[in-house]
């Protein structure tokens, strides 16, 4: 990989239209928005989620859509071997829990920290 950046304002004006950026997550939120900005401008995407969806964004040849569950190493190996070399990552995969902590599972929180800090880890 030539660059490695979290999202970012400055992400759009530094990277080259011919760069290839691969968002983690691209099924709802900031990772959609940040896809259909990049293909916009004329990038190569690639495109992760845990099952891909290809009706997410309109088809192009500068858009794959790859499997990927940061939480899953194997995943994550099929993931970097399938999508290349990277100009550009936005490491963005993300779940959220609203509530007092004392409700919450232990299962839950380890959920969370795989995917919210050990998941971003492992993807940089």
């Amino acid at each position: 990989m030539r660059c490695n950046w979290l999202i970012g304002v400055t992400l759009v004006e530094e990277a080259r239209p011919q760069d290839t950026t691969q968002p983690p997550c691209v099924s709802s939120g900031f990772g959609l928005d940040t896809a259909s900005c990049f293909l916009g401008r004329g990038w190569t995407v690639i495109a992760t989620m845990r099952a891909p969806r290809h009706d997410l964004l309109p088809p192009s040849d500068r858009l794959r859509s790859l499997p990927l569950d940061v939480t899953d190493p194997g995943s994550l190996a099929r993931a970097v071997e399938a999508a290349g070399p990277l100009d550009v990552l936005v490491n963005n995969a993300g779940v959220g829990m609203v509530g007092p902590l004392e409700g919450v599972s232990m299962d839950r929180i380890r959920e969370l920290l795989e995917t919210n800090t050990l998941g971003v880890i492992a993807m940089t």
